[in-house]
């Protein structure tokens, strides 16, 4: 049996504003998330710690009544898992992510190279750190927790907006 207590802290730095930006404007930002997984399998337990820190490009692309999409791209990503750096190039492909206008949620996804499925899962995964778009109806100020889901499970989500306008996002597994 495999139990997972993912604690993950991601910090952004981005100009978010994606629904009004100009379609020809590309913006970036610095991204960095830290995650630390603490797994039991066949009782024997273990943990490791992933880092990535990058650049991240992202502009507007197609802008509809009903959804609009934004494409990404991470830069000069660096990656260590258990403070040892390793290379993974999938972290360099473009993709775009699909959003509903109105509620914010994430609708699809478009890869700009052929990935295997676990590869796309990830870059999924660095957008759903960051997607913001559903929070605009809260006063992040002071600490908000929100109960959210994901392709790996349900979480309290604790959001902040700190001193330099960045917004922190701490996830803790719910069972």
């Amino acid at each position: 049996m495999k139990r997972a207590t993912p604690l993950l802290l991601c910090t952004l730095t981005l100009p978010f504003g994606s629904v009004n930006a100009s379609q020809e404007c590309a913006r970036w930002g610095e991204f960095s998330t830290h995650a630390s997984t603490k797994m039991t399998t066949l009782s024997a337990p273990s943990q490791n710690k992933l880092s990535v820190t990058s650049d991240l490009v992202f502009r507007p692309l197609l802008k509809d009544e009903k959804f609009y999409w934004l494409g990404l791209q991470l830069s000069s990503a660096e990656l260590q898992l258990d403070n040892t750096p390793i290379q993974a190039q999938y972290y360099r492909v473009p993709f775009a992510v699909k959003i509903a206008a109105t509620s914010g949620d994430i609708l699809d996804y478009h890869f700009g190279a052929k990935l295997k499925p676990e590869d796309e899962q990830k870059l999924m995964a660095i957008y759903q750190q960051f997607h913001i778009e559903h929070l605009k109806q809260y006063d992040l100020q002071s600490p908000k927790i929100i109960q959210e889901s994901d392709n790996l499970g349900r979480y309290r989500v604790q959001y902040q907006t700190l001193a330099n306008n960045a917004i922190q996002k701490q996830n803790s597994i719910t069972p």
